[in-house]
């Protein structure tokens, strides 16, 4: 199912860039569709412990507290 709603985006998304965020382990899924890792990107999160833990940011990062 997930292909198909990726296909059905991107064929109506076809003269624009595309930006999307992956769950951790995910991001191999979406290089079969041409997608390509980012060099940098920033997030804030209301619980960055969570984030860290389930691998959405950098435990080397703690932002303006560290």
């Amino acid at each position: 199912m997930g292909r198909a709603v990726v296909e059905a985006l991107l064929e109506r998304l076809t003269a624009m860039n595309v930006l999307l965020y992956a769950s951790p382990g995910k991001e191999a899924f979406y290089e079969k569709f041409a997608f390509r890792r980012m060099k940098t990107a920033m997030a804030r999160f209301v619980d960055v412990e969570k984030a860290m833990e389930r691998g959405f940011v950098d435990s080397g990062s703690r932002g303006k507290d560290s």
